[in-house]
């Protein structure tokens, strides 16, 4: 079921065609009943931030995180970036493939503006194995220049170098331990 989502929808549609071979998929889009409330973005935010919280810090502020110091020459920041094909390049009847190809790039942007973001550790050794790799877990920049990054840790400490670190979408992270 898709909740008044009419681009969601369309896309589930394309995704599981007629010709599906796996198990029977059946997309109903349905209409937001009178009484459903949207929550608003700021309330949405400080649920995440408490969350964040939580995951560093506990639910009770029983765990301790550990911050960490990394040179930057050790430290590999990419991004994951998925090509996009637009349906009119693509054969007629041809929808776009399942897995779309996502490939880890270096970080390009200037290193300041990770200050207070969320990274995921990655288990990867190479960059080519980045995509796939299980994260290991979450760290918060604390500070950075151009030669050092002070990390966040919940643990004691860091994978092995080379360190893989990913850059997603949590910016200014808040972590004030109540």
């Amino acid at each position: 079921f898709v909740l008044d989502n009419d681009s969601l929808h369309a896309d589930l549609k394309r995704s599981y065609p007629t010709t599906y071979t796996g198990p029977s998929v059946e997309v109903v889009p349905l209409q937001k009943a009178g009484g459903v409330v949207q929550d608003h973005s700021a309330k949405l935010r400080e649920y995440r931030e408490q969350r964040w919280r939580e995951y560093f810090y506990g639910a009770a502020g029983e765990l301790t995180p550990m911050p960490q110091v990394v040179k930057l020459e050790d430290t590999h920041i990419v991004h994951l970036e998925a090509a996009v094909v637009p349906p009119s390049f693509l054969p007629h009847g041809q929808g776009p493939a399942a897995e779309e190809d996502v490939s880890a790039v270096p970080y390009s942007g200037p290193v300041q503006h990770l200050q207070h973001a969320l990274l995921a550790v990655s288990s990867a050794t190479t960059l080519d194995q980045v995509v796939f790799a299980p994260v290991l877990g979450f760290v918060v920049v604390t500070a950075i220049d151009d030669q050092i990054v002070d990390l966040l840790c919940p643990a004691e400490r860091l994978p092995s170098i080379p360190l893989f670190l990913i850059v997603g979408d949590v910016k200014q992270v808040k972590l004030v331990n109540h």
